[in-house]
C-alpha cells in the first residue's frame, strides 16, 4: 500500500524540533537562534557552537556582530542562544 502521509519517524522528529525550539529555549534564546542561523553566515560559514569555548565566544560574537549589523539587542540574544548551546 501507498501512502502520502510522512512516515512515523518524520513525524517524532518535527514534534521534537517543535519541543526543543518553544519549551527549551526561551524566547530570547530562540530569537537568538533565529539572528545566528540568519545573520552571522554572512562572510563565513556558521560556525558550530559547540567547537568554541565561552571565552573563545566572547572574542568571536563582537566581530560576528558588527559584520553583520547587529543591534545590541541582537548581539546579546545571540549571546544568550551560544550560552544556552554551550550548556546543553
Amino acid at each position: 500500500m501507498i501512502s502520502c502521509s510522512p512516515r512515523i519517524s518524520e513525524l517524532n522528529d518535527d514534534i521534537n524540533l517543535k519541543k526543543y525550539d518553544t519549551v527549551i529555549l526561551s524566547s530570547i534564546e530562540l530569537e537568538g537562534k533565529t539572528i545566528y542561523e540568519k545573520n552571522c553566515n554572512r562572510c563565513d560559514e556558521l560556525k558550530e557552537i559547540k567547537n568554541y569555548s565561552e571565552s573563545q565566544w566572547a572574542n568571536i560574537l563582537p566581530d560576528m556582530s558588527k559584520k553583520s549589523d547587529l543591534t545590541e539587542s541582537q548581539e546579546s540574544n545571540v549571546s544568550k542562544y551560544i550560552a544556552f548551546k554551550l550548556q546543553n
